[in-house]
This record gives structure tokens, C-alpha cells and sequence, in this order.
């Protein structure tokens, strides 16, 4: 189609994928408004410390510096030279299609407070929204001090801070080597890598290995950089608990320290210092421990007991206020950083236990190791939020696209982790693509795909080692069986293990998340569950259907009540807004809406599920490490 004026795209996130995109986007002739919820771009990827800490950048904890700089140093060309706007501090929660003369209003939220509403028009929408860390409930994953693998790393690069002293890094996963190698590079204690993945996986994709050498070279630099600090790696195992303070026996260490303030070196590799070591794992005897530590609580427990030594499943800490406990936040525990001594509900150590062949806990392997944080992750889910409201068509959990990264609906363009996982460099290529794509379409002209092949073979390249990876790091088949029925697996509505299994069992073999929502209000609450989903249908043994989730964030009901001003398109100044007739009190709380309407009551602890810090409504893309 072809128009009087420039046309306008608005880049949803600000990470790899959507800087690419903008960047060819506004070279190919077409105005962009880059939305992103951070106060700085580059995504978790390219995470920067806090421009108020003055902080110069630590080599340890950042790679792929050469490509952030050339990306960085080309949108402050393109800013200055008025072709994009750069809109920091804009949360999403919807998009909305008007006809197709009219294009798109993208609706955002301002600022920490999320209170006061923004709209900004355009043509087509490039969607570079990343995506979350997926969460799997065990018992006593809510304790203060268990945080996801991205929160720690997001800790580490965004603020500096260490999210404890002694750390277990577990779960499965490419994020667990760049987080272990990070923690202990920052001076932290790091007393395992816990990997459920079994080494031999990797062997069912040889070609797609072999393509990327690179990347194999990546995971055996960090491989060797473990082994210089120390760090006992254990493959095809898994956390089978969480423990909490015992009596004061086991003391929890301050959290929240800024990097240097336990000795460590951010910008170098420090070796730990040899010797005995207090904190050394242990196995569990057979007569129910050592002298200093108690039962391992044992395989597979359905009896609703907690583990001797569990402590509270519920996580501490109010996150409505946007601060979250830890010393950051996560997707999992959480509590603010405390004085030494002893604190009952903060973690201790966690009990790990060997493979077997089927992905089940071997009886008689559990071992305890202290530590005062776990930091355990799962992959990444793809962030559809926006894309499901939009009609875009999904391929699983991902939004599907063709060979220019369009969607199915007319307009919009998806690019990086929302069209499914698979690292930073795969999402520059998508970027580029779509971004080129946009540009000749929005002029009205047939985009030429000569203009992009070496982007389009990486991006081939790539997709087959991210789904070798997928393949090879799939959870434990048994890890449900590990969760207790008094397990919280919903936070926000305290919903146990047990209740799920209830309803599953009252459904029969016909039943579905839906459902399973409806009968115990798991996924009701704050998180509107996009943190509980995964979990509660894996106990329920039901499918995790993405989408039904209307907006993408809470909504405070005044933004929703008053017409939001309207950004101006890049190069343009801004219009002064109307005041609304009768705007009233500003709104205390954000109200969720469900999938299906409203709540009838307010959700109970609804500050209790913590997300990652990373937030959904910009690109996330952890830092990739070879198997």
C-alpha cells in the first residue's frame, strides 16, 4: 500500500530482536517508536548495570560486547537523527487493531508506578517481546533465597548485587553455565551446578552440533572456568527439596551485596581458595543423616507431610509495590537481605538426588548441600501475551511466522524468543529479517529476499542447534512426582499440589487447565498464570494451552477509565492531552482480569508470586551457553 506520509512502526522490546528490527527498519526509509519496559535497551542479553550505580561494565559477567556496542552506537544515530524514538519505561499490556487504514494503538503504562496510561499509533507492529523462565514447583521452592537462574543473572548484571554468599545453581538448561560461571567469577560461593540433563542427549544431534562450533567452544570455556573455581558439576541430577533455617544449626549468610563487598573480582576469575570447607555437600546415610544435618525427607513423599527440615512453602514479601524480595526478585522465592543469624524462613540447603535412565529419583542418592541461595531454572517459555489478543496463530507455545517473521495477522511481525527460544544470535537474524521485511512492505513494495540471505542461513543454522538444545535439555520426566501435596504450586492463590490433584482426580481423564483453574482458582491470581501454568498442569497431567490472557500486564481500572495521551510519532513534537472530564482518585492497586472476566474477590496474596525480573513487556534473552 502506498501513502502520502512516512509510515510508522511501532518495536515492541528492546533487546537483540527488536533492535534489529528498528534498525532496519528505519534504514529502509520507515519512522519506529522502540517501546521497552527497561530504563535502557539491549534485553537480558545485553543487561546493563544501572547508569546511577557508575559502574564500569564487568568483563566476567557480559559477553558479545562488540556487537551490543555497534548495536548501541547505531540507535543513538538513528535517535538523534530522528528516524526512532526510543520510549524507555513503557510497560505494554495491549495492542489494539484498528481498520486497516488505521493500523495499530499500542497502549503502554508510565514509569516504577504503572498508573498513568500512554497510546502510540502505527502501521505495523514488530513484536520482540522474549520471554519468561519457566518454574517448576518443589517443595520448598517459595522459601526466601530461591530465586530463578535468569533473576540471579539479572541481579548480577542489572545491579551489581550478589543474590547470596553460598549458592547451588540447578534445574536444566544453556542459562545454568553463563549464571554459575557469573556467581562465582563475583565472588560468590558456588557449591554446585546441579544439571538434570543427561550428557549423552547431545549425541542425538551431531550435525547440528558440529554446525556451530563456536558454541561448543563457548560451553567448554565455561566448563573450564567452573573447574578453575571449584565448582562440582552434577549431570543427570536434580533438587528433590528446599530447607529452611534448622534450629540455628544452619545460619543464612546477608544477601543483596554489592560485587566487591564479599572480596569478589566482577571483572576477573577467581579461583576459590582450597582446603577443608565447612559447607561441603554431604550424602544422606542411611540412618537419616549426619550429626549436623537431618533426613533428606526422602523419594516422591504423597503423604502431605513437609520434608523434616521444609519449612514454610509460602514465599515472603509483598511484590505489588514493584519491589521484590531476595535482594531483587524471582519467579520462585524471595526476602529481603538481613542481618546474620539465623532466620527460620530463609534457606538453608537443598537436598539433590541422582537420575535414572527414565528421569525418576534413584532411592538412596539424596545428598544435602548447604547453601543460602538456589538459583534453579527450566528454559524460557515464549512471551505471547501481546501476540494472543491479536489473533496471531500459535505453533505450540510459540508465534508462528513465515519466512519474513509475518505473522498470521496482517500488519505484524515477531522476531526472537517469542517465536521461540533459541539465543541471541538467532534473534539479530530474525530481527534483521523482519525489520527489511517491514520496510518494503510499509512502502507498498514486494521485499526483496536477496537482501537478506546471510541472515536467513543463520537463522536456519541456528533454528536446529536451539531445538538439538530443546531436545536435549527437556525437564525430568518424573519431576512431579518430588512435589508434595502440601506443595504451594500456585503462589498467588496458595493453591497445594494437593488441590490440583483433587480436581484432576474428581475430572478423570478428561480434563484441562481450564478446568483444573476453575475447580481451585490456581492461575487466578496476580501472575494470571503465566508463572503457575507449567506447574499446575504438570501436576494436574493436562496440557499448558498458552493464551486466554487478555492484557498482557494488571491494569490499574483509571487507565482503563481515562483515554491515555497519544506518543508523537518520531520526529514529531509532542500534542498537549486533554484533560479527562472527571479523571477521580487515582487507583491504589492494579485489579488482574481473568481469562474469564473479572475476579469476584481481590486474589489472595496476590504479592506472593514474585515474577523474574525481567520484565515481559521487553525482550529477554539470557546469555547462551553450549552444551
Amino acid at each position: 500500500m502506498t501513502r502520502d506520509r512516512t509510515p510508522r512502526l511501532a518495536v515492541i522490546g528492546a533487546g537483540p530482536a527488536g533492535l534489529a528490527a528498528a534498525l532496519a527498519a528505519a534504514a529502509g526509509g520507515v519512522r519506529v517508536t522502540l517501546v521497552d519496559a527497561a530504563a535502557q535497551a539491549g534485553g537480558q542479553f545485553h543487561r546493563q548495570p544501572a547508569a546511577a550505580l557508575g559502574a564500569r561494565l564487568p568483563r566476567a559477567l557480559h559477553h558479545g560486547r562488540g556487537t551490543w556496542q555497534r548495536l548501541r552506537g547505531e540507535l543513538s544515530e538513528q535517535v538523534a537523527a530522528g528516524r526512532i524514538t526510543h520510549l524507555t519505561d513503557h510497560h505494554v499490556w495491549y495492542v489494539e487493531r484498528e481498520s486497516e487504514d488505521k493500523g495499530f494503538t499500542v497502549h503502554a503504562l508510565l514509569g516504577p508506578g504503572q498508573e498513568e496510561g500512554v497510546a502510540v499509533r502505527a502501521d505495523g507492529v514488530l513484536l520482540a517481546t522474549g520471554g519468561y523462565e519457566k518454574v517448576l514447583p518443589f517443595p520448598g521452592w517459595t522459601l526466601p533465597g530461591v530465586v530463578t537462574a535468569g533473576g540471579a543473572q539479572a541481579l548480577l548484571k542489572g545491579g551489581l548485587v550478589l543474590p547470596g554468599r553460598s549458592a547451588v545453581v540447578a534445574g536444566t538448561g544453556p542459562l545454568l553455565l553463563p549464571v554459575a560461571t557469573a556467581l562465582a567469577a563475583a565472588g560468590a560461593r558456588v557449591a554446585a551446578l546441579v544439571e538434570s540433563a543427561d550428557p549423552r542427549a547431545f549425541l542425538r544431534h551431531p550435525g547440528a552440533l558440529a554446525a556451530e562450533p563456536a558454541k561448543l567452544a563457548e560451553g567448554a570455556a565455561y566448563a573450564l572456568r567452573l573447574l578453575r573455581h571449584g565448582v562440582r558439576v552434577h549431570t543427570r541430577h536434580t533438587v528433590v527439596a528446599a530447607h529452611g533455617a534448622d534450629g540455628g544449626q544452619l545460619g543464612a549468610a546477608p544477601t543483596g551485596e554489592r560485587l566487591g563487598d564479599s572480596g569478589g573480582d566482577p571483572d576477573g576469575e577467581r579461583p576459590t581458595s582450597s582446603g577443608s570447607d565447612p559447607d561441603r555437600e554431604q550424602p544422606t546415610s542411611s540412618r537419616g543423616g549426619t550429626d549436623q544435618e537431618r533426613p533428606s525427607g526422602g523419594e516422591g513423599r504423597r503423604d502431605g507431610k513437609r520434608p523434616p527440615g521444609g519449612g514454610d512453602h509460602r514465599g515472603g514479601g509483598d511484590s505489588r509495590d514493584g519491589e521484590h524480595p531476595a535482594g531483587g526478585s524471582s519467579s520462585a522465592g524471595g526476602g529481603r537481605g538481613f542481618g546474620g543469624g539465623p532466620r527460620p524462613d530463609r534457606l538453608t540447603a537443598v537436598t539433590v538426588a541422582a537420575l535414572d535412565d527414565h528421569g525418576r529419583v534413584r532411592p538412596g542418592t539424596e545428598r544435602r548441600i548447604p547453601c543460602d541461595t538456589l538459583a534453579v531454572g527450566h528454559g524460557l517459555i515464549p512471551h505471547t501475551d501481546l501476540a494472543g489478543p491479536l489473533g496471531c496463530r500459535l505453533d505450540g507455545a510459540a508465534v508462528q511466522v513465515d519466512a519474513e517473521q509475518r505473522t498470521s495477522t496482517p500488519g505484524v511481525w515477531a522476531a526472537g524468543e517469542t517465536t521461540g527460544v533459541g539465543g541471541a544470535e538467532l534473534a539479530l537474524a530474525e530481527g534483521e529479517i523482519a525489520g527489511r521485511s517491514i520496510a518494503a512492505r510499509l512502502h507498498g513494495r514486494e521485499p526483496d529476499p536477496a537482501s537478506w540471505v546471510a541472515a536467513a542461513r543463520l537463522r536456519a543454522r541456528q533454528r536446529r542447534f536451539a531445538a538439538a538444545l530443546d531436545d536435549a535439555y527437556a525437564p525430568p520426566a518424573g519431576w512431579t512426582e518430588q512435589v508434595t501435596d502440601d506443595t504451594v504450586v500456585c503462589r498467588c492463590e496458595e493453591v497445594t499440589a494437593g488441590a490440583v490433584r483433587d480436581a484432576a482426580a474428581l475430572l478423570g481423564e478428561v480434563r484441562d487447565l481450564r478446568t483444573v483453574k476453575l475447580l481451585t482458582r490456581a492461575g487466578m491470581g496476580w501472575c494470571q498464570g503465566r508463572i503457575c501454568r507449567y506447574g499446575v498442569a504438570g501436576v494436574a497431567g493436562c496440557e499448558p494451552a498458552p493464551g486466554g490472557i487478555p492484557f498482557a500486564r494488571p491494569v490499574p481500572l483509571g487507565v482503563l477509565a481515562r483515554h491515555p495521551a497519544e506518543e508523537p510519532p518520531p520526529g514529531e513534537e509532542p500534542a498537549p492531552a486533554a484533560a479527562p472530564a472527571d479523571p477521580g482518585p487515582p487507583p491504589d492497586r492494579a485489579v488482574p482480569l481473568a481469562p474469564d472476566g473479572p475476579s469476584a474477590r481481590p486474589p489472595r496474596g496476590a504479592g506472593n508470586c514474585a515474577t523474574s525480573p525481567h520484565s515481559p513487556a521487553h525482550e529477554e534473552r539470557p546469555e547462551e551457553g553450549a552444551p
